[in-house]
């Protein structure tokens, strides 16, 4: 497929969106089989805040056939790796440029790349979060319901935050106020079909979803994420150790604060 990239934002993080002339029909197709129904008790704990129901395994097996067949998705994560590997190296500042550059170098691909449908009803959001860091790329595809309208405001967030999440800790709930407060929300994404919209992750891409609200209480938000991931390399191990190793010197280091505030 002949796509073009388009760079939206650099700064704190690589955001951009792609397309091509059939894009929109290849599109329709994916969203006239999107099935009827989700599996809801197929919902990790992590999404029960934002009531985000997944694909089950089953369902998704067919639609990323499908997918695949529509968009040619691996072709596509390969080409955003070779056009955005210089940013993505130096936004990450982290192991991963090593694997990246065998890729650019020798052509061995260290990623993988897994498809999510995604369906949150009315009353669900997303917290400011980042992603976890063996997420490389990630991709959304929209499917507005333009019928009825009403879902302008839907399109993802980005913020910018001087708040490092390396380990992708969601924002409680007495913490989100706090962050937005600090933060600055720099682009909310149009809730279309006309493109396929992605970032890069990093420590600072913070990005939310705002409250699904519409008159029809049926309506669900539904869109389709494709994340490119870093694959377990030898890379990658030694990235998650270094994570952990860093985790415990925070922990040990509020501890200590903790305890000599307690003291005085």
């Amino acid at each position: 497929m002949d796509w073009n990239l388009e760079i939206l934002k650099t700064t704190p993080f690589v955001i951009f969106r792609v397309g091509h002339p059939t894009l929109k029909n290849e599109l329709k197709k994916i969203a006239n089989r999107f099935p009827a129904e989700l599996d809801h008790a197929h919902i990790s704990p992590d999404q029960k805040r934002s009531r985000e129901i997944f694909l089950t395994e089953t369902q998704g097996d067919d639609f990323i056939r499908l997918i695949d067949r529509q968009l040619e998705i691996n072709d596509l994560a390969k080409l955003l790796i070779r056009k955005l590997w210089p940013k993505i190296i130096f936004t990450r500042r982290d192991l991963v440029f090593i694997d990246i550059l065998r890729f650019i170098v020798l052509g061995y691909w260290p990623f993988d790349v897994r498809c999510e449908l995604s369906e949150m009803p009315v009353g669900s959001s997303i917290p400011p979060h980042t992603d976890g860091f063996k997420k490389i790329i990630s991709l959304m595809i929209y499917f507005p319901r333009s019928a009825s309208g009403g879902d302008e405001h839907l399109g993802t967030v980005f913020w910018s935050s001087n708040k490092s999440n390396y380990e992708n800790q969601h924002l409680r709930l007495e913490d989100e106020a706090e962050f937005r407060g600090g933060s600055e929300q720099t682009l909310r994404l149009p809730f279309d079909s006309n493109y396929v919209y992605g970032f890069c992750r990093n420590s600072v891409s913070w990005h939310s979803v705002d409250p699904v609200e519409n008159q029809d209480l049926s309506y669900k938000r539904r869109s389709l994420n494709i994340n490119i991931y870093w694959d377990e390399t030898f890379c990658a191990l030694a990235q998650r150790k270094l994570v952990s190793w860093e985790r415990r010197i925070r922990s040990s280091s509020r501890l200590k604060k903790s305890n000599n505030d307690f003291s005085l």
